[in-house]
């Protein structure tokens, strides 16, 4: 095939599998993801990016953060649970009742 058709053969890798050599009409038809946003970029136009990949950013900074926060307060020792039990029942008592 590659040498009696050798304009239209390509060489069969992991993205275009599914064609079995044959080169698609249209990059549409190759995956159904691509240019996925294209309406919303069209609607949206220049304010979408930055915006958007600004406010995801951030977001994921938070998590981020959050998460090794949660990361360093709950270690699995069984120790660090129970001072931080205690503390926490300390400093309740001394806010409610403790202070009167």
């Amino acid at each position: 095939l590659f040498f009696t058709n050798r304009k239209r053969a390509q060489k069969v890798e992991q993205f275009n599998i599914v064609y079995a050599a044959e080169r698609p009409a249209r990059p549409e038809t190759t995956h159904f993801a691509y240019n996925f946003f294209a309406p919303y970029r069209r609607a949206v136009g220049t304010l979408e990016y930055p915006y958007v990949t600004n406010f995801w950013n951030g977001t994921s900074n938070i998590l981020h953060g959050t998460g090794g926060f949660f990361r360093r307060v709950y270690t699995g020792n069984g120790q660090t649970y129970l001072l931080q039990m205690v503390v926490f029942t300390v400093v309740t008592y001394l806010l409610t009742k403790g202070g009167m």
